[in-house]
């Protein structure tokens, strides 16, 4: 009896002895936790940055897709479309002068939708802010050079559209003769400026 009783204990200490010290000091465990979420919140933050660069990129195509289809109008009627539905001498697709989720049913933009120019008005990613549409009349000598022919002619017009990444107003100008006569202010406003657009300076083109 005696000696399976000693066995037994030389048995038990050799179990201790081989098993190993498995669990994680308070320590180290916090250590282990502080690193993943370092890495969680930089890797937020840069999926954060892809995105709204993703977005930016969006807005900068939806403005160049707006733009050739106003030349491809200009090219059939001689003008662009008027903004006559709103006295700010703007449209847009959302809030600034007009829209509402979209750009307004009486906007005249939509007449390259009516032309059979584009099927649909692109709009903000987030539509939170407007993009926006504006025109230059040539209207008692105003405008260098002078629009074509006689009365309201519309022969210039600036896109806009608030990007995120930037913080910054990009603007896209376009037109007959020299669209780049459309000075701006160095906030990029036009004749409006919407909610939100305050104080933010011109993209770097």
């Amino acid at each position: 009896m005696v000696y399976l009783t000693f066995q037994f204990k030389i048995m038990k200490n050799k179990q201790k002895h081989l098993q190993p010290n498995s669990g994680f000091t308070f320590i180290e465990l916090m250590v282990v936790i502080s690193i993943v979420a370092i890495i969680t919140i930089v890797a937020i933050i840069s999926f954060d940055s892809v995105r709204q660069a993703s977005r930016d990129n969006q807005r900068k195509s939806d403005l160049k897709n707006i733009s050739v289809a106003l030349e491809i109008y200009y090219n059939r009627k001689g003008y662009y479309p008027n903004e006559d539905y709103n006295a700010d001498g703007c449209d847009s697709s959302i809030g600034a002068c007009g829209g509402s989720t979209s750009w307004h049913a009486s906007s005249d933009i939509r007449d390259l939708i009516t032309e059979k120019i584009i099927t649909t008005l692109p709009i903000d990613p987030l539509n939170i802010f407007p993009y926006i549409y504006t025109l230059e009349l040539d209207q008692a000598g105003e405008g260098t050079p002078a629009c074509p022919g006689s009365g309201n002619t519309t022969c210039r017009y600036v896109l806009q559209a608030l990007l995120e990444k930037d913080d910054c107003i990009y603007t896209l100008k376009g037109g007959y003769g020299n669209p780049n006569s459309m000075d701006l202010p160095s906030d990029c406003s036009g004749n409006i400026i919407p909610t939100g657009w305050d104080g933010k300076s011109c993209c770097a083109q």
